[in-house]
């Protein structure tokens, strides 16, 4: 008697395929995971100085877990942005540019592959898009000049998505392997 092996599509790498029990566990530890650092460095994270320690694992999350981790990212996002100043701004931006900052890495990651360089890559371009965003957010409640707080948020971004979060990601990559969801085929 023949087995019959039905493929199945990872909500992981596939956005609209059913999600599985292990899908949606695999959410919440990563939105809980996110959502901890998030709140914990939480005083950091908001203002004109600030400084995001949680963006070191948020880029990783995304290349490790595609859609699941970007979708992690957004929900632990939403529910502390309820501790930031203006928890409205804060929420727009968690959900405006959930497209760029969420879904096209994602995209990217597929297309290049879980490395290095790609998780590079994202996480630049994620810092530049945080700081461009918050910045403008910033500027328009406090009316502080845009500039400075351009150079003064990408640059923090850089040091903890691509600075911190490269070093997390080569580090744990190779350890974490076995567990992540596996890489669509080239036929996905």
């Amino acid at each position: 008697m023949e087995k019959i092996v039905q493929k199945t599509k990872s909500a992981a790498w596939n956005l609209f395929t059913k999600w599985t029990v292990k899908d949606i566990s695999t959410l919440i530890m990563l939105s809980a995971l996110h959502g901890v650092l998030v709140y914990m460095f939480g005083p950091l994270s908001w203002g004109p100085m600030q400084f995001r320690v949680s963006e070191a694992i948020a880029m990783p999350l995304v290349v490790w877990f595609g859609y699941l981790g970007s979708f992690s990212i957004l929900i632990s996002g939403i529910a502390v942005t309820f501790m930031a100043p203006f928890s409205t701004a804060e929420m727009l931006w968690n959900l405006v540019t959930f497209a760029l900052w969420g879904l096209l890495p994602v995209v990217i990651t597929k297309k290049l592959g879980r490395k290095l360089s790609t998780y590079v890559l994202i996480s630049v371009y994620a810092s530049v898009l945080t700081g461009a965003w918050v910045s403008t957010m910033l500027t328009t409640l406090y009316d502080i000049p845009f500039t400075g707080l351009l150079i003064w948020i990408t640059i923090a971004e850089l040091i903890t998505m691509t600075g911190f979060g490269s070093l997390i990601y080569k580090a744990t990559t190779s350890r974490i392997l076995q567990w992540l969801p596996p890489m669509p085929e080239e036929s996905d």
